[in-house]
C-alpha cells in the first residue's frame, strides 16, 4: 500500500507532467496564432489587421479572429477581381471601343451579377451589403443617383466554407437621372468586406414617333 510520501510524489509528478503538456499546447497555439496573423496581414490590402489587444485573450482567440479576417480578405479580393460583363454595342470602323464598365440607359435598371467565393474553413454568415457612398463623376444636367437606388439580393448572404454564392446588384435609374460615370463603394457592416464599382448612366433612349 503506497505511503503518504509516495502519494505526494505521484501527485507532484502528475502536476509536473500536466504543466509540461500545457506549456507545449500553449506554445503550439502561439505559433498557430502568429501564422494566422501573418496570413491576415499578407491578404489585407492595407497590410495590417483589425485586431487590437488580442494577446490578453489568448492564442486560441487570436487564431479564431485571424481565420475569420483572412476569409473576409479573400472574399474582398474576389469581389474586387470580378469584372462585370456587358454586351458591347457595335461600332463603325475607327470608332472608340466599347466600354468595359457596366452601362445603363437612364430610365432602366442596371443588373450586375457577382460571384463571391469563400476559400476558407470558416462560414461567412449573414452578410448584408449596402452602398456606403456614391460619387457622381459626370457634368451633365439632371438628378444624380443616390445610394437608395441600390438593391442587393439575396439579403442576407451566407457562404459556406470552400463554397461560393451569387450576389446581384440592381441599380434603378429614372429618365431624369444625370448621365455620366458613377463610383460606388460597396460594403458590409463593420467594413470587413468592401469593393469599388464603376458604372455609367447613358442618356435615355428616345422613343420613335
Amino acid at each position: 500500500m503506497p505511503t503518504d510520501k509516495q502519494t505526494d510524489n505521484q501527485a507532484a509528478g502528475s502536476a509536473t507532467i500536466a504543466s509540461g503538456i500545457t506549456g507545449v499546447v500553449n506554445a503550439a497555439l502561439s505559433v498557430g496564432a502568429a501564422v494566422a496573423r501573418t496570413v491576415a496581414v499578407a491578404t489585407s490590402p492595407e497590410g495590417n489587421t483589425s485586431r487590437s489587444g488580442a494577446a490578453s485573450e489568448g492564442p486560441f482567440a487570436e487564431i479564431v479572429h485571424y481565420s475569420v479576417e483572412v476569409a473576409a480578405n479573400f472574399a474582398r479580393l474576389v469581389v474586387q477581381g470580378v469584372n462585370s460583363k456587358t454586351q458591347p454595342a457595335s461600332h463603325p470602323a475607327g470608332a472608340a471601343p466599347a466600354a468595359t464598365h457596366p452601362t445603363v440607359h437612364a430610365g432602366s435598371t442596371l443588373r450586375i451579377p457577382l460571384s463571391i467565393e469563400n476559400p476558407s474553413d470558416v462560414e461567412m454568415a449573414q452578410m448584408t451589403f449596402y452602398c456606403e457612398s456614391l460619387t457622381y463623376q459626370g457634368k451633365s444636367s439632371g438628378s444624380p443617383l443616390t445610394a437608395e437606388a441600390f438593391v442587393f439580393q439575396p439579403v442576407p448572404l451566407t457562404i459556406a466554407a470552400h463554397d461560393f454564392e451569387k450576389l446581384t446588384i440592381f441599380i434603378a435609374t429614372a429618365e431624369v437621372t444625370a448621365p455620366g460615370m458613377y463610383l460606388a463603394r460597396i460594403m458590409v457592416p463593420g467594413g470587413s468586406l468592401e469593393s469599388s464599382l464603376h458604372f455609367e448612366v447613358l442618356p435615355a433612349v428616345e422613343e420613335a414617333s
